[in-house]
Parts: structure tokens; C-alpha cells; sequence
């Protein structure tokens, strides 16, 4: 069986016209005209973002594809930024600079090295850095911003005509960049404010259900 759609790849491949790719639990099947891209470098993710601009072409990037919808979808070129994870570390200024491709569990990971972290993060790992940003995700907490993207002091991206441009909180429209939706051009990495390494405490405890009846005083 393996010999035949081997046979069948080289005979037909040629003639394929969309590609498929699934949200992360496997329930949103999405087709696009290109098979996922994997840039290695920033010149090759620019010719990718020239190219689709010359030919009319539509680019999404996917990421961790963390989605119960199809907002994950193109008909164009999905783009993955895997290879974008760099980690640098200042500690005078008191920030972190982190790759828009890396999942946020491998970021704090590496952040621990350092003895620095990110303020509330989602308890989910397993979101890109750039994803976590362009939809608002968030952490809990009731003395600090719960979500990372009010932590973000600049971001470095590709904008819709392929030139590279970095953008910070002296800009008037910075706050655009916090949860941008993916609207705002390819992100590249992302500088975050940093808080030294702590430990957290979880208690879990029931509730008596009087708490969903009971009317606050």
C-alpha cells in the first residue's frame, strides 16, 4: 500500500491544487493554495511576503493553530515561524526580546536560565508567542494586567509591502500592536517586560453551591 501512494505522490502530485491542514485537536480541516512554509531566515520569510504581493496571493500565519474555528484558515499561503525563536535577555532595561515563533512553555523554559519571567501567562504552554499577543490571550490575576500584551514594549515586523519595521511604545499607535488579530503584517519577535522569577501557590477547594443563589450583600 505505502509503494502505491508513494507511486501515486510522484505521478499526480503535480496536478494538486489546494493543500489541507487541521486545527490542533484535529476538528477545523482547512485547504489552502501552498502547503505550510517553514522560513528559516528572514530574507527567505520576505521573498515568501514579496512574492505573495506580486502575485496577488493571501498569507496567514498559522502558528500552534490553537482554534475550536476556522479563523485558522487561508485560501493562500500559511506561514509557520518556528525557526524564528530567538531568546536575548536585558536586564538594565528590564525586558526580554523572544522569537514569534516560539511556544510560550519553551520561552519560559529559557527565560528561566536568565532568572526572569513574564508576567501571567496562560496556563496553556503550547500558543506561540506572536499568537498570544494577536488575540488577546491572557493569565489571572487581580493585583497585576492580566493579559501579556500589556507587558509588550516592541515588536519587530514585516509589513504588507515586505519591508521590515520595528515599532515601540513611543508610537501613538503601539496599543494597535497588543491584540492585533494577525492584521498588522508578519511578526517577527516581540519585547516583553520582564519580572524576576517567582513561584506561585494553587489551592483547589469546594464551594457550596449557595455561592450561585446567594445575592451579594
Amino acid at each position: 500500500m505505502l509503494f502505491y501512494n508513494f507511486l501515486y505522490y510522484i505521478l499526480f502530485s503535480s496536478l494538486v491544487d489546494c493543500y489541507t491542514y487541521t486545527s490542533y485537536q484535529y476538528k477545523i480541516e482547512c485547504e489552502s493554495s501552498s502547503p505550510i512554509l517553514y522560513p528559516k531566515t528572514l530574507e527567505k520569510l520576505q521573498d515568501i511576503i514579496k512574492n505573495a504581493i506580486r502575485s496577488g496571493d493571501k498569507i496567514k500565519v498559522v502558528g500552534s493553530r490553537h482554534s475550536i474555528t476556522d479563523a485558522i484558515c487561508t485560501d493562500g499561503i500559511p506561514i509557520h515561524m518556528k525557526h524564528f525563536d530567538e531568546v536575548s535577555v536585558n536586564k538594565r532595561e528590564g525586558t526580554v526580546t523572544l522569537g514569534a515563533g516560539l511556544e510560550i512553555m519553551d520561552a519560559m523554559d529559557r527565560l528561566m536560565e536568565f532568572g526572569v519571567t513574564v508576567n501571567n501567562l496562560p496556563s496553556f504552554g503550547g500558543i506561540t508567542v506572536a499568537g498570544c499577543v494577536a488575540i488577546g490571550v491572557h493569565g489571572s490575576s487581580l493585583k497585576t494586567p492580566s493579559n501579556p500584551s500589556e507587558y509588550l514594549t516592541a515588536v519587530t515586523f514585516i509589513n504588507g509591502n515586505g519591508e521590515l519595521e520595528t515599532v515601540d511604545e513611543t508610537d501613538p499607535d503601539f496599543n494597535s500592536f497588543r491584540v492585533n488579530l494577525g492584521l498588522l503584517g508578519v511578526f517577527v519577535s516581540l519585547t516583553f517586560k520582564s519580572t524576576p522569577l517567582y513561584k506561585m501557590k494553587m489551592e483547589n477547594y469546594r464551594l457550596g453551591e449557595e455561592l450561585l443563589t446567594k445575592t451579594p450583600d
